[in-house]
């Protein structure tokens, strides 16, 4: 597991050359990236304060489905499963937006 830069920009780069539909993209994306920062207290701790609780809203939006699914997939599967295609350009659309403000950030 990288910095939370890192892991924002592993998951902004699958967002973008993932070859699925938006939903598998979003779950692709958010396992192999963002959701490594969601318990990690350290990395959570090096971010602004706003954009910590922006990104803990996005991450409790993105989880909401409690539990596995039928297929072995977790929270964040059963939840992007669960949106609309359009429901889940949102979520999508949030991300690049806090991925945004993550780059605009002072090293």
């Amino acid at each position: 597991m990288g910095s939370f830069r890192e892991e924002f920009m592993r998951t902004e780069s699958t967002l973008a050359r993932h070859l699925a539909a938006i939903k598998e993209r979003l779950i692709d994306a958010s396992i192999n990236g963002i959701a490594h920062l969601h318990g990690n207290e350290r990395e959570l701790a090096k971010m602004p304060d706003e954009l910590r609780e922006q990104f803990l809203e996005f991450m409790a939006d993105l989880t909401k489905v409690e539990g596995a699914t039928p297929d072995g997939g977790g929270s964040i599967h059963g939840t992007v499963r669960q949106m609309s295609e359009g429901e889940a350009q949102i979520m999508v659309d949030r991300f690049l937006a806090l991925s945004h403000e993550i780059k605009q950030l002072p090293r």
